[in-house]
């Protein structure tokens, strides 16, 4: 859910109103082995010359998701794009599952009520979450410019 989030909300601000990059993306991914984790990668590109205010706005947008939360707009979308997304499958998906059943199997359980556990998201708890997994003062930016 953060990670449609993150991505409408960059495409935004950063691709339609600033028009300083065409595809910004986010990626957040938890990990719970061998540590509990949640790894965040936020990646713009654009003119070299524009990657400082590139950069305010990013930190300005993560520091407006944690103090705000999402719009319902934002929300909306996110939350329309995860129904589609969870409506596909494959073979291979299921026969993964299937192998990890033995193990895990709650995995079968989690897979199928997937869509309703977006029932219970809202801008509110989303914005927790967004408090708790992305620190202001806990990034590490990366600028590549050409040399």
């Amino acid at each position: 859910m953060l990670t449609s989030v993150l991505n409408i909300r960059l495409t935004d601000h950063i691709r339609e109103q600033l028009g300083a990059s065409y595809s910004p993306s986010a990626y957040v991914a938890i990990h719970t082995e061998p540590d509990a984790l949640v790894e965040s990668y936020l990646n713009v590109t654009g003119d070299p010359a524009a990657i400082p205010q590139i950069s305010e706005i990013v930190i300005d947008d993560v520091t407006a998701l944690r103090t705000i939360g999402p719009t319902r707009e934002e929300l909306g979308a996110a939350i329309a794009e995860l129904t589609e997304t969870y409506s596909y499958f494959d073979n291979q998906t299921i026969g993964d599952l299937l192998a990890r059943a033995d193990n895990a199997p709650e995995l079968i359980t989690r897979f199928r009520d997937r869509s309703a556990v977006l029932e219970d998201v809202t801008a509110f708890t989303l914005q927790r979450f967004i408090t708790r997994v992305m620190p202001l003062d806990r990034y590490i930016e990366v600028r590549t410019v050409p040399a």
